[in-house]
């Protein structure tokens, strides 16, 4: 009975080593450590109005911040999309219609230089609809807002209020693979103990 259970232990101890491994070597791959969602949400100020909803994953990180390697989402009710590559600071570059600069970084912990999750040059996207481009960054056009919304052409500029920011609650498909993996590691071993315990038997 005794060594039932020792052996019971030993594949248990085995399986968490295997899931461990694994967890630890996409780790040291930049993978789960360095890519996060985050949720950014507000409104511009003006009589025109509008919103902004958008879904960042970061990746590597960036001087005190993080590359910006993927965006999703709308603003002003068009569909926007990451335009542009991150760059690190203090570098950046020009959007393709020479209307902006920026860097794509993101500062989750508040790192940057005027406290906000975008800098100056900030954050460039393309509204997918009039296939124009829009800059988010900071400081606001007025002492009342964190952030200026930037769009083209002729660079009009709005103060963004946020209204959230945030980390996601919504894992991202590597941390889902990596738990499933850990699932299928958990279930084969305790499979294969069974199997052990009727040939044993």
């Amino acid at each position: 009975m005794q060594d039932a259970i020792n052996g019971e232990k030993s594949r248990f101890a085995r399986a968490l080593l295997t899931v461990g491994i694994l967890i630890g070597a996409f780790v040291s791959c930049g993978g789960v450590a360095q890519a996060s969602t985050y949720f950014f949400s507000g409104f511009v100020a003006g009589p025109s109005g509008g919103t902004v909803s958008l879904d960042i994953t970061t990746g590597a990180a960036a001087g005190l911040g993080f590359d910006i390697t993927n965006v999703t989402g709308t603003v002003l009710g068009d569909n926007v999309t990451l335009l542009g590559t991150p760059t690190t600071p203090p570098g950046y570059q020009t959007s393709p219609d020479g209307e902006w600069y920026y860097d794509n970084i993101f500062y989750p912990s508040f790192n940057s230089p005027y406290s906000t999750l975008f800098d100056n040059p900030g954050l460039l996207l393309l509204d997918t609809v009039s296939n124009t481009d829009i800059n988010i960054f900071s400081p606001g056009v007025t002492a009342l807002a964190q952030y200026t919304l930037g769009q083209s052409p002729g660079q009009e500029q709005r103060d963004l209020l946020v209204i959230g920011a945030g980390l996601s609650a919504v894992p991202l498909p590597a941390t889902w693979s990596m738990l499933i993996i850990g699932f299928i590691c958990l279930g084969y071993f305790a499979f294969r103990g069974q199997r052990e315990g009727r040939v044993k038997s």
